[in-house]
């Protein structure tokens, strides 16, 4: 149908205008085509460029402005998360790629587990310290951004599909992909709920420090989960190799992984 009509209108203009004048007019519709669409994640077969991967990472370099913490360091994700400041609190955790590492530097250290998680400061460094006890000998590729695996904005999703689609090109090494978010507030997805907690738009008491939330936020992170998990074709991208998980912390530094997703339906947050 809207084929038919370009054609009809391609034709319209042959016979009424002049052959530039019904060119400019056509590239602008196309051009207004472009302003509205939404970007996609890039498919499983598009060669990604290193180069992408980069600028895919520069996306998120602001998210210690999302939780008011901009002097915090960054890290690789072939480091360890950020340690306790000198305070003695536990810090957010961004990774990004510096600048000089090159491709091949990248590519020999991809190996081990793969963990997509919120940089919060409740979950980065314990999230790490769990999964480096329960295997000691494999290196960890530690991803962490605000959200996590849960993205809600447009440029962001395409920027981590864009790393994620890269990883999966060169999976070789990879024995695992845990593609997380965590409970007790997550503060990107408050952030885009406009300074509500997704408890209290769940009309559910937010946690206390020590306790942990309630079964209504922890479903509700569970469906975001898998609702991101199914945008970025994790399944297509690592097949065996993916294990979604809710990381499940009481803001003590303990953390749990819920890992049974299995009548869990994905959901975005406008479906709350």
């Amino acid at each position: 149908m809207i084929l038919r009509r370009l054609m009809m209108l391609i034709k319209y203009f042959e016979v009424v205008f002049n052959v530039n004048v019904y060119y400019n007019v056509f590239q602008n519709i196309f051009l207004l085509i472009n302003m509205v669409r939404k970007p996609m994640p890039p498919e499983a077969t598009n060669r990604i460029e290193f180069s992408q991967v980069k600028n895919a990472f520069q996306v998120f370099k602001n998210d210690y402005g999302i939780v008011r913490h901009p002097n915090t360091p960054f890290r690789n994700p072939f480091q360890e998360p950020n340690g306790l400041d000198p305070q003695g609190y536990r810090q957010y955790n961004l990774t990004l790629i510096p600048e000089e590492m090159t491709e091949a530097d990248f590519l020999q250290k991809l190996n081990g587990i793969l963990v997509i998680s919120c940089m919060d400061k409740d979950v980065a460094l314990p999230l790490y310290n769990k999964l480096k006890d329960e295997n000691s000998q494999t290196p960890i590729v530690f991803l962490s951004m605000a959200g996590g695996i849960v993205q809600e904005h447009d440029e962001r999703k395409l920027a981590l599909s864009t790393i994620l689609t890269y990883i999966s090109q060169h999976q070789e090494g990879i024995t695992q992909v845990l593609a997380t978010d965590h409970d007790h507030t997550c503060g990107y997805v408050k952030f885009v709920l406009g300074g509500t907690s997704l408890a209290e738009k769940l009309g559910v008491t937010v946690a206390e420090i020590g306790e942990h939330s309630k079964t209504n936020e922890q479903a509700a992170m569970k469906s975001l989960i898998a609702q991101n998990a199914e945008y970025y074709k994790l399944k297509e991208l690592f097949e065996d190799k993916l294990q979604l998980a809710l990381a499940v912390i009481d803001r003590q530094g303990n953390v749990e992984l819920d890992m049974n997703f299995n009548e869990v339906l994905p959901k975005k947050l406008s479906d709350f």
